[in-house]
């Protein structure tokens, strides 16, 4: 089960950046500008978390990869979602 513990902390990540964005930031430059700093913050505190709050740079490495997976992820499903959206917007303009 340790093998998938970087796509359980991802996940993590990204749902608490998001959470922590929509309550605390109202303007959505600032909610794009810090959403790396969080989730990369999330991913190695979870990374941490998950190995017993011990800190090596094993542990720093993993949650920071953990963080830009979280952020990878999520964009690869905005994006695909937004170019589904413009498929069908497309499709029903021609039809």
């Amino acid at each position: 089960m340790e093998e998938f513990a970087i796509i359980k902390i991802a996940a993590g990540v990204m749902i608490c950046t998001e959470v922590i964005k929509g309550m605390f930031f109202q303007d959505e430059l600032l909610k794009n500008r810090f959403v790396p700093a969080i989730a990369i913050a999330f991913g190695i505190l979870f990374n941490a978390w998950d190995h017993g709050f011990a800190m090596n740079y094993d542990i720093f490495l993993g949650g920071l990869a953990s963080g830009f997976a979280g952020i990878g992820a999520y964009s690869t499903v905005k994006s695909v979602i937004k170019a589904d959206q413009i498929h069908k917007e497309r499709s029903e303009a021609e039809g």
